[in-house]
């Protein structure tokens, strides 16, 4: 339950896109803040007017009484004393957030995120459909030809949004796919994961190189397939994708870390080091791929042959 609290609290601060001040959040909410300090920061605003915290209708301004603490002049109660940490505000550290998506998606993250137009971000590519991030969806559509500039061959955008916003009305032909923030995103301690829709298959053509034709993997390793699964494939960075080859052309037998290391060229201490913080990739890896910690040796049954 308090994950998911977590998970709301921090969409109703991207959502609103501005510093909340303290007596804004109700006590449950305020109760999670030491719980999402890398995600959640003190910020700086104007204090001089807040809503009465006695009735909480009303705003007035903030003044040193006569006993020199503070309080709010409200214009229907009166004078009413103000505890000086319900003037602290806290704000969404947008780019946390646009970190923990680009990961939940395996969107290769050294580009970082673009600015589109006030409120919206290119976060990236999943594959070949481009990722935006938009606490505004109207503006979207009042600025034309913004998702075109980001649309590769004439192809889908994938667009996260505030839940409200979706259901609010979107076009459903503007070769879009919606993806909720609240809804479609979990918060599992520091790790935001991607929720497929239930029910998700794939199709594949003959000769498609997404196939799997190496074991689960596909004929570059970007793709993993995991037995049991009608969910979409595991896409992996190329990083990710050189470990698997690695330990695919090691034929199962164990190999140690350093011999991971020659044949990829990446000088990550232990090959999962590069799978940490990809929630998905990292699953397939620990499905995959057995790591005897005490010898430090590593092999993939699925690759003997």
């Amino acid at each position: 339950m308090s994950a998911h609290a977590e998970w709301a609290l921090v969409c109703r601060l991207f959502s609103t896109g501005t510093p909340v001040m303290r007596m804004r959040l109700s006590e449950s909410e305020a109760a999670l803040l030491p719980g999402l300090t890398k995600a959640v920061k003190p910020a700086s605003i104007n204090a001089n007017i807040v809503p009465c915290p006695y009735c909480g209708m009303a705003g007035g301004e903030v003044r040193r009484g006569r006993d020199g603490c503070l309080e709010c002049c409200c214009v229907e109660c009166g004078p009413v004393s103000v505890d000086p940490d319900d003037l602290t505000a806290f704000a969404l550290d947008d780019q946390w957030l646009h970190r923990k998506l680009r990961a939940a998606l395996d969107i290769d993250s050294d580009g970082g995120s673009t600015m589109l137009t006030a409120g919206a971000w290119m976060l990236g590519s999943s594959g070949k459909t481009p990722v935006v991030l938009t606490r505004d969806i109207p503006r979207l559509w009042r600025e034309a030809g913004l998702l075109d500039r980001v649309r590769i061959a004439n192809g889908p955008v994938r667009v996260i949004a505030p839940t409200r916003q979706i259901s609010a009305g979107v076009p459903t032909d503007a070769g879009v796919e919606w993806l909720a923030l609240e809804e479609r995103f979990r918060l599992r301690g520091e790790v935001v994961s991607f929720l497929a829709p239930p029910g998700a298959a794939i199709t594949r053509r003959k000769n498609d190189p997404a196939a799997p034709v190496h074991g689960p993997f596909s004929g570059d390793f970007r793709l993993v397939y995991l037995d049991g699964e009608d969910n979409p494939p595991i896409r992996c960075t190329k990083a990710q994708s050189e470990v698997f080859r690695a330990l695919w052309e090691f034929g199962g037998h164990d190999r140690r870390a350093e011999d991971v290391r020659r044949r990829t060229g990446r000088s990550t201490t232990k090959p999962i080091d590069l799978f940490k913080a990809h929630p998905e990739p990292k699953r397939a890896y620990e499905a995959l791929v057995v790591t005897n910690q005490k010898e430090g040796l590593y092999r993939m049954p699925c690759a003997v042959r």
